[in-house]
C-alpha cells in the first residue's frame, strides 16, 4: 500500500506514482462499492516525463440483492504506451471489462423503482 489520500469533497484527488512499478489503486466511499484500477508503470527510462493522466470513477451504492463480483476486478488497466509517452487505459482490457459492466447496470436499472 503506497497511502491513503483523501479526495476533495468533489472527490478530486491527486497522485503521483514513481515509474518502473506496478500499482493498484483502490477507491473507496462507505456506502458504495469499491473500484480498483491496476497502473503498469514500467518504462525502459525512469527519466521519462510523462503527461497528468485524468479520469472518471463512477461509484455505485451498495445493494445486497445485485450480484456485484464483477466489481471485485480492476476497472481498467492505465498503462504506459511507449510510443507516444503517455499513460493510457489497456484497450482490450477495458473493452472486456466494460461488456461485463453494462449487464451489471441494466441488472441494476432493473431491481430500482422510479
Amino acid at each position: 500500500m503506497i497511502d491513503s489520500i483523501k479526495s476533495s469533497a468533489a472527490g478530486i484527488f491527486e497522485i503521483d506514482v514513481k515509474l518502473g512499478y506496478n500499482y493498484t489503486l483502490e477507491i473507496s466511499k462507505p456506502g458504495f462499492y469499491s473500484k480498483r484500477f491496476c497502473i503498469n508503470a514500467e518504462v525502459d527510462d525512469i527519466n521519462t516525463n510523462f503527461p497528468n493522466f485524468e479520469f472518471i470513477c463512477e461509484m455505485f451504492h451498495r445493494n445486497n440483492e445485485i450480484e456485484y463480483t464483477i466489481l471485485d476486478f480492476p476497472v481498467t488497466i492505465i498503462q504506459v504506451n511507449k510510443k507516444k509517452e503517455e499513460f493510457e487505459y489497456s484497450k482490450s482490457y477495458t473493452k472486456h471489462i466494460n461488456k461485463k459492466r453494462k449487464s451489471l447496470n441494466q441488472e441494476m436499472s432493473q431491481n430500482f423503482e422510479f
